[in-house]
């Protein structure tokens, strides 16, 4: 497979809110309370996304593969890549900022990065995509002056728990709830 990551622009606005919403889906069922499921809004606004495109503060790493003959016409346009004449699907994404902890008596002040998502589409999982997203937000996290690369997930996807421990991370926090209220029925 010839796969590219690069920097995501707004052209890729659309395929990006896909992906999203593979991963959104997920999380809506086993969090309803929490997740929405995706609609026929898109699963980001481009408002919320803006700042990964060309921003030194945040970026979105896209893995592409190209799109040949038939398949093209197969996936029609909604899965044409920026640029127009280029045909490309996006099959993963990292969205990374950057972070400031405050100079405060208990804290030093330091920059980190945090993965605020990561998503591989179902097709394309267990083929190193993952793996060659997170390295390019790791040399990102680098380049620009953080010390460490954060992220969060949920107790119950244990394939990202392990997918993330085998590439040398570890938790630092635990975060807990309790619910108070009961969870809204499912949005439809």
């Amino acid at each position: 497979m010839a796969l590219t990551i690069r920097p995501a622009t707004a052209e890729d606005y659309e395929q990006l809110c896909e992906v999203f919403a593979e991963i959104d889906t997920q999380h809506a069922k086993v969090e309803p309370g929490v997740y929405r499921y995706p609609s026929p809004v898109p699963a980001r606004s481009l408002e919320f996304l803006a700042p990964a495109f060309g921003e030194r503060e945040a970026v979105i790493f896209v893995a592409e593969e190209p799109l040949h003959g038939h398949e093209d016409e197969a996936r029609g346009s909604e899965d044409r890549g920026r640029a127009g004449d280029r045909n490309v699907r996006i099959v993963g994404l990292a969205h990374v900022l950057l972070r400031y902890a405050p100079d405060l008596p208990i804290l030093r002040p330091r920059c980190f990065a945090v993965v605020d998502a990561l998503v591989v589409r179902a097709t394309h999982r267990r083929q190193g995509i993952g793996t060659r997203l997170m390295e390019e937000a790791r040399r990102w996290a680098t380049e620009k002056g953080a010390d460490d690369l954060e992220l969060g997930v949920w107790e119950f996807n244990h394939e990202a728990v392990a997918f993330y421990e085998s590439l040398g991370f570890t938790t630092s926090v635990r975060r807990m709830w309790i619910r108070l209220k009961e969870v809204p029925p499912r949005e439809d």
